[in-house]
């Protein structure tokens, strides 16, 4: 299983908040419980402090651009398909 994690700076997260429609003071609101709903996750199916870089094969940074990141594990998935079937 292909395993990649995507990252952006904070104001890139509060940014694409606000560009969604959501209201300013609800961005801290929002941003705090996901994080730690992320971390909680892979400490209980991976047993390891979030975020681990040894679980994931590529970390990309978001602030690309979405048709970037989608054709970076576009290419991610080809690669390690190509891989794991050789």
């Amino acid at each position: 299983m292909l395993r990649v994690f995507l990252y952006a700076p904070r104001e890139n997260k509060v940014q694409r908040l606000l560009k969604r429609g959501k209201a300013k003071r609800k961005l801290k609101n929002l941003l705090i419980p996901v994080d730690r709903e992320r971390a909680d996750f892979i400490q209980k199916y991976f047993h390891v402090e979030w975020p681990a870089r040894v679980i994931y094969h590529a970390m990309l940074n978001t602030m690309i651009g979405d048709e970037s990141v989608a054709n970076m594990i576009l290419s991610l998935v080809q690669t390690y398909e190509a891989r794991c079937t050789a």
